[in-house]
């Protein structure tokens, strides 16, 4: 059955008509191969942070060859201990993946990152107590009331 944009006008079909009859539509036929990925690896095994502080996982991100081959997904095996921003990231023009680990307490998770075909690497995150800071104590300056006396 034709659709009324089909049918002939003034006794003739349209050339555009006639060109999209005669195409054939395949399921993937895009002419587009996807790239997946073929490496991960991690640039630093250990990332250190402080309860309370984020930390870039820049320094160790996850490079993934070829690059633009899908998103890379940062998991936290403890998310007590460490929460993961930016948790679905797709890599820059260098393969390479970021994303940022918050010290919620004190302890080690492994954070792992995962392609879209599933190959996987691990970086050791640490969140530490964070230092007290003592303040800085400065004597009040003295009179000249209690120095002229």
């Amino acid at each position: 059955m034709r659709t009324i944009a089909s049918v002939p006008f003034a006794c003739r079909y349209r050339f555009i008509d006639f060109t999209l009859s005669n195409m054939v539509f395949e399921e993937g036929a895009t002419g587009i191969e996807p790239t997946v990925a073929t490496g991960i690896e991690a640039l630093e095994s250990s990332v250190e942070t402080t309860v309370g502080d984020w930390a870039n996982i820049s320094l160790a991100s996850v490079k993934v060859t070829p690059a633009g081959s899908g998103k890379v997904t940062f998991v936290s095996s403890e998310p007590g201990i460490i929460a993961i921003d930016n948790v679905a990231v797709e890599p820059d023009a260098n393969g390479v993946a970021s994303a940022w680990a918050y010290g919620l307490s004190e302890g080690t998770a492994t954070v792992t990152a995962y392609t879209e075909n599933g190959l996987t690497a691990e970086i050791q995150v640490t969140a530490k107590a964070a230092e007290p800071v003592e303040p800085e104590v400065t004597p009040a300056p003295e009179s000249e009331a209690q120095t002229s006396g």
